[in-house]
Formats: C-alpha cells, structure tokens, sequence
C-alpha cells in the first residue's frame, strides 16, 4: 500500500526522505538478547526498554518518535507506542518509528522514502485502523472513513473484500502476540483503471483502503507493484492493523516471520 502520513504534505511523499541512519551513527544496541535472534523467534517477555540515556537520537526526520535507527539483531521494545510492542529483528533492520499509535520496521538498504512512495518493503503496526472512504476523487474525501464498517477485524477484511480493484484472499484467523483476529492478503487487479486523487499524476492506478483515526497517523491505498499481508487484530473495540507490505515478492515469508513473532503488552 502506498502510505500516506498525514504529518507530511502530499507533495513529499514520492520525494527521498533522508537515509535512515546518518552515516558513522552506530546501531542501536539489543535489549537483554542474544545477536544470534533470528526473526519469528517469540521475544522474551523480560526484554528491558531502553534508557533515555543509552538510546540513540531517533534518525527519522518527520517524527520517529523514540525510534532506534538501525538495529544490531536481538530483542527490543517500543517506548512510546501505546500497547507496547516487544520485537525480535536480524542484524541491520531499521526502527524508524515509535509513535503512540505507529511502529515502523524497514529491512537493510530500504529508506522511508520507499515506504511513503510504495517502493520498499516494510513491517508497520498501527494502533486505530478502519477502512478509508471508497470516494478518493478528493484529498477531503478520501481522508474520510468509510461509514457504517464496524469496527471489528471480520467487518473490516470482508469491507475490503467487496472494494473494486482489489483482490483480497478469504480471511484466515490468526494469532499474533496475544491478540487475534483475521490476515488476508491483497493486491491490485491488474485490470484496474481507477485512480485517486494523489495518483492522477503519480504511479497510475490506486484503491483506498485504509486509515487511521487518533493516536493513529496514517491513510493506506493500494496500487500496481506490490503485495500486502494485512493482520487485523482486535484490540479491546478497536482494531489493531499489523502490514507487510513487499514489492519484492519473494521476501514475503522473511518479513511475514518478523510480523508475527511481534509481542504486544508489558
């Protein structure tokens, strides 16, 4: 999905986003794990957060957050995110957001840039997920929710099953990190014509499909060239969305394993 953060104006987010750890900027040190962590292993529920005075400056330029950077491999946890997120990366995996509604995960040689612009491949969580507004002729409409969707991980996928545009697989419940709901995954039609507003003179054709409201940051839409898997969790009456998104398909079972070994709560 193309990702639109709201903290950012339209016209950014095809630009490159400066690189996600400055050059001679060390990688942030593991919390209580050993360097041979490799990703889908169950973080240890004893991990530690770091100090302010141990963690590095967040590298992000538009709001990381309390972000690590980059990431020797080993066990971390969030500090900012309002559900906490225990996490388990390999060596060279980039934290480039911890918001109290975002969490943003980025393999090694990948930039923000890729992530806003579609390009990149990437594992986010996001606290306060619902279904964008179908109308996206507009940048006011198509910042809207979808009204009448309820709230819930099975409301949600069958919304986007029904979107033309989409092709979206048969939801299969799933469990992540003591939360559970649906997965599903999904791409464009290669058939589809179809544009929103931020598309007419960008990458071709596009499908809304999601957005986040408080403390969320974030409107998702789908276009050519990549594949999602979308987790939809459910998080009290909310739901939690965790997103792989890859343009290099093959990569999908790698980042898929670093999504589902996500830990949420103290």
């Amino acid at each position: 999905m193309r990702r639109i953060h709201s903290l950012l104006p339209v016209f950014l987010l095809v630009a490159a986003c400066a690189s996600a750890a400055p050059a001679g900027s060390p990688p942030a040190p593991p919390v209580n794990a050993s360097p041979t962590a490799s990703p889908g292993v169950a973080a240890s529920p004893s991990a530690a957060t770091p100090s302010a005075s141990t963690a590095p400056p967040c590298p992000n330029p538009y709001d990381g957050g309390s972000c690590l950077g980059t990431l020797r491999a080993g066990t971390y946890r969030t500090t900012t995110f309002e559900l906490p997120i225990t996490y388990t990366v390999p060596d060279g995996w980039q934290n480039l957001e911890d918001l109290p509604g975002n969490f943003l995960l980025i393999p090694p040689a990948q930039d923000l840039g890729g992530v806003n612009a579609g390009t990149a491949n990437y594992v986010g969580a996001y606290l306060h997920a619902v279904p964008a507004s179908r109308d996206c002729s507009t940048e006011a409409k198509a910042m809207q929710p979808e009204p009448g969707i309820a709230e819930t991980p099975v409301a949600i996928a069958a919304e986007l099953r029904k979107r033309p545009g989409l092709v979206v697989t048969e939801p299969r419940q799933v469990e992540i990190g003591g939360l559970t709901g649906v997965v599903v995954d999904v791409r464009l039609d290669p058939t589809w014509t179809g544009t929103c507003f931020w598309s007419a003179e960008g990458p071709g054709p596009g499908v809304p499909m999601l957005k986040a409201l408080p403390p969320s940051d974030f409107e998702f839409a789908m276009i050519s060239g990549i594949a999602d898997r979308l987790y939809l969790l459910a998080n009290g009456d909310t739901t939690l969305q965790v997103l792989v998104e890859v343009v290099d398909r093959e990569r999908l079972p790698e980042l898929a394993a670093i999504a589902e070994g996500l830990r949420f709560g103290q």
